[in-house]
């Protein structure tokens, strides 16, 4: 369920933020998990909004290089583009660091 279904669905909408920290927790356990996680929470309608998966890379970062890298071997394209099943690369330099680069994968309906 998206925030503009969440939105219809309830006449006072509350947002809270809250990060779990999983960084000794493997990927594939997570996400194999996830779905039941986010049914047994959807029963106190509570909702998942976002999942910011994060890796650090050791060493120096060229995010211009690896943007060209990823648009040029890879289905991604920028965020003001629209490429039908490409995933997004979001521009938020003003809101993040150089070493950070912001991807958002198409959602996967198979």
């Amino acid at each position: 369920m998206d925030l503009i279904e969440i939105r219809k669905k309830y006449k006072t909408l509350v947002v809270a933020p809250y990060k779990i920290k999983l960084a000794h927790a493997k990927i594939e356990e997570v996400l194999h998990i996830l779905p039941s996680i986010l049914e047994y929470i959807r029963k106190d309608n509570y909702y998942l909004i976002d999942l910011d998966i994060m890796q650090d890379f050791v060493g120096i970062f060229n995010k211009a290089e690896m943007i060209d890298y990823l648009t040029t071997n890879y289905n991604f394209c920028y965020s003001n583009e629209y490429i039908e099943g490409y995933n997004r690369i979001v521009d938020n330099d003003h809101t993040v660091g150089i070493d950070c680069l912001t991807l958002v994968e198409i959602e996967y309906t198979g």
